[in-house]
């Protein structure tokens, strides 16, 4: 069964709800239909978290990021994203680290960690850009000495797989 016999199914489902006589038949029949999809997503994501880890490991051995698959023509690859967080959930420690870095547009009462997180996912871009893989190591040094011990970057990788054109 592929990705179109479902979206088929739940088209014919949502198309047979919207026929029933009474408003509370519908929503009781969205309802259920909702709750069973919710349901079936939960055993697929049972099974795509260790395929997804198993996906990583064959990338790393492959030292690729990403391998169209042969079958269904999807590119199946990696996708890192920066996060950059108060060190120990230290704040305070943190905005006056990044004012004393010139990082000060990142500051308002607290900080937002998702445009500095930006800033040195940008950053981590550049040395893929420039060839320089992207390590624990090359992290610590993106980050300016007067951040260490305040702010903490972490990368997150994850699997992301784009449907095959045509």
């Amino acid at each position: 069964m592929t990705p179109a016999d479902i979206a088929a199914l739940v088209h014919t489902a949502l198309e047979s709800a919207d026929h029933l006589p009474t408003t509370s038949a519908r929503v009781a029949a969205l309802t259920l239909l909702k709750r069973e999809v919710k349901k079936q997503e939960t055993l697929v994501n049972d099974r795509l978290g260790p395929a997804e880890q198993q996906m990583l490991e064959e990338l790393a051995n492959d030292q690729v990021d990403s391998k169209r698959d042969s079958i269904s023509g999807a590119l199946v690859g990696t996708k890192r994203r920066i996060w950059a967080r108060a060190k120990d959930g230290d704040k305070e420690a943190a905005i006056s680290a990044l004012r004393a870095a010139g990082l000060g547009a990142f500051v308002s009462e607290g900080f937002n960690t998702t445009s500095l997180s930006s800033h040195f996912n940008d950053l981590a871009k550049e040395c893929d850009a420039d060839g320089v893989p992207v390590t624990d190591d090359v992290l610590k040094a993106l980050l300016p000495d007067v951040l260490h011990g305040y702010i903490e970057l972490t990368a997150d990788t994850s699997i992301s797989v784009t449907k095959a054109k045509g």
